[in-house]
């Protein structure tokens, strides 16, 4: 049987609150049993203080409790560990108590005297759910990364071999023009160019097709004084 220090260092954390103290050693032994990483209060308040020093993955809680009940608990909880699952367990299941502990964010609902099959089932469903989620934001996480690296995920065979003949001639110094329709990611390419051979300068976006055409070349090379006849000053263009 393992005690709390015993628990392995990546034990899932498990806070077993009910205001019957053999109901709540019993169910906090079983689950130390199965491998998990317990800790246990009487009420809502002293879990509250147990969440100070030692921060849960999942919450057990019996519903009816004096003071601050398991619903209560789960809403407090929620803004101070986001994320946490919540199981409210009680000896006088409704199907009213059942919807209202699910409007305030419980994640399932157990009825007394406990089934240790069904709880290790909804705990096992729970930690599935947490670990898809950590994967989820892990993935969200390394593909901004590799956007701000100038990375990116081709979406098609042909946009790939796109980038990766321009990751050929990155750095080289040649100029390189894109071609191609409205919306196929020619800046979207650029910008991973840009990005891998010249960092350090700045990315100048301009939309030539928007302009009257005898205002590209202006736009694109600038003019000096006296070029035409509105020309008062020097005007660098964006090739510069």
């Amino acid at each position: 049987m393992l005690s709390p220090m015993q628990a392995p260092a990546d034990a899932i954390r498990v806070l077993v609150v009910d205001d019957e103290p053999a109901a709540r050693s019993a169910l906090a032994e079983l689950l130390r049993e199965e491998g998990y990483a317990v800790r246990t209060a009487a009420d809502g308040f002293k879990a509250l203080g147990v969440v100070d020093e030692w921060v849960p993955e999942i919450l057990v809680t019996d519903l009816s409790m004096p003071g601050l009940d398991g619903l209560g608990l789960i809403e407090k909880l929620r803004e101070r560990v986001p994320g946490i699952s919540s199981v409210v367990v009680t000896a006088h299941g409704t199907v009213e108590n059942a919807v209202d502990a699910m409007r305030k964010g419980a994640s399932d609902y157990l009825t007394k005297p406990i089934d240790l099959h069904a709880l290790l089932a909804v705990l096992e469903r729970l930690e599935r759910h947490r670990a898809l989620t950590r994967e989820a934001a892990e993935l969200r996480q390394a593909l901004e990364q590799r956007q701000l690296a100038g990375e990116f995920v081709a979406a098609s065979r042909e946009f790939r071999r796109v980038a990766d003949t321009l990751e050929q001639v990155r750095g080289s110094g040649v100029n390189v023009a894109l071609f191609g329709e409205i919306g196929t990611g020619k800046e979207t390419l650029a910008r991973h160019l840009h990005g891998a051979s010249s960092p350090e300068a700045p990315f100048v976006h301009l939309r030539v097709d928007s302009l009257d055409p005898a205002l590209v070349e202006r736009e694109l090379f600038g003019f000096v004084p006296g070029a035409f006849e509105e020309a008062k000053l020097r005007a660098d263009g964006a090739w510069q």
